[in-house]
């Protein structure tokens, strides 16, 4: 155990099965989620960029992202 756990008196606990159910809940809910905002911001900066040239579109983007 790192030292940092024993300084302040941290100890382990025996996981529950409700410990393990969260684990792979957590596990599923990243792998299969939709993780394109980046994507999509790229296609915001872009439409901004494209109407309000590249200085203006890039205020208007830090604006509202």
């Amino acid at each position: 155990m790192p030292k940092e756990f024993s300084t302040l008196g941290f100890k382990p606990q025996h996981w529950q099965p409700f410990d393990v159910a969260m684990i792979f809940v957590g596990t599923m809910a990243n792998r299969f989620s939709d993780s394109t905002s980046e994507i999509d911001n790229l296609a915001l900066f872009n439409a901004l960029k494209d109407k309000y040239g590249d200085k203006q579109g890039m205020g208007v983007f830090n604006q509202i992202n």
